[in-house]
């Protein structure tokens, strides 16, 4: 074998190892995404609705929605993060 395709082999090698690192993050990625994100969020999703079934006063009822508003921008933003994350890999 001639050096340069040695050289070449070496790089393929190298640039595979790469990349099978590089999905390796991604996939923890995915998980920490999907499980370790999101599952606060559905909690505090959840616990948003029993406020919003209990007797609380005007300005608590206000906060609760302010609250359900923002829970749920940033559970949209996670589950697209992670469809765009399953979508590129």
């Amino acid at each position: 074998m001639r050096t340069n395709q040695r050289v070449k082999k070496l790089s393929r090698q190298e640039l595979d190892s790469k990349l099978e690192k590089a999905q390796h993050v991604i996939q923890k990625i995915i998980y920490r995404n999907s499980h370790d994100l999101r599952g606060p969020v559905s909690t505090l999703m959840s616990i948003v609705y029993i406020l919003n079934k209990s007797e609380i006063g005007q300005k608590e009822k206000q906060l609760v929605k302010y609250l359900n508003v923002t829970i749920r921008r940033l559970d949209k933003i996670i589950r697209d993060i992670n469809s765009e994350l399953t979508e590129e890999h």
